[in-house]
């Protein structure tokens, strides 16, 4: 850091200079103990400033582990799922703003999106901007059958060709529903660290270039 060690380093080195040239050598041999000091100080600063900017950059790096994200408005395919899954977490959302959030800070989770009659087509496009925006999200259709007065093979086509990897037209497609899911999660990279976690390893009290100074 600039304003912290070579300012001290400065004042040792003109201390050298302003003495006279037989002296100079007791003067360095004088000066050894601040010289050490000053190394010391400007090592800490470079682990706090090194600190400091990891921590920026992970401030910009998700974090949280891949989950399934359910978009619906009642909840209800909420707790069907939980019955088929133990360690596969579920974040719940009622809009489409929370649920592009929660993905963003969760990289290669699922979208389980609720699908209904009257805005099946717009939630088609919805899914199929989702699905070029993060690449790594796969998503899931879930379709209420008795929402649907026809029958919902020419919704359920659209879906899948806009981009989900399943869709789910009944409870009883719900089991199949979770295999896709456990199956995608289980090929996403294992959980990094957290922020918390990272910061803790740069603290400077934990190099070892630093303890050998002290």
């Amino acid at each position: 850091p600039a304003n912290t060690a070579p300012c001290g380093f400065a004042i040792v080195f003109s201390k050298i200079h302003r003495s006279k040239p037989q002296n100079r050598l007791s003067t360095l041999a004088e000066s050894a103990d601040q010289f050490s000091a000053e190394i010391r100080r400007f090592m800490v600063g470079c682990q706090a400033e090194l600190v400091s900017l990891r921590y920026r950059a992970m401030l910009r790096e998700p974090t949280n582990p891949p989950a399934f994200i359910l978009l619906e408005r009642s909840g209800a395919n909420a707790i069907c799922f939980r019955r088929y899954f133990s360690n596969c977490p579920i974040v719940e959302t009622r809009s489409w703003v929370d649920c592009g959030a929660e993905l963003d800070n969760r990289p290669g989770s699922v979208a389980g999106i609720s699908v209904q009659r009257s805005e099946w087509a717009a939630v088609a496009a919805r899914i199929a901007n989702l699905r070029i925006e993060r690449r790594n999200v796969a998503v899931v259709g879930l379709v209420d059958r008795n929402d649907f007065r026809s029958s919902t093979s020419g919704a359920v086509q659209l879906l899948y060709e806009f981009g989900c990897g399943f869709v789910a037209e009944s409870p009883f497609d719900i089991p199949y529903a979770a295999r896709f899911v456990t199956r995608h999660l289980a090929q996403q990279p294992q959980r990094t660290a957290t922020i918390r976690e990272r910061i803790w390893q740069d603290m400077p009290w934990r190099s070892a270039d630093f303890n050998s100074l002290q």
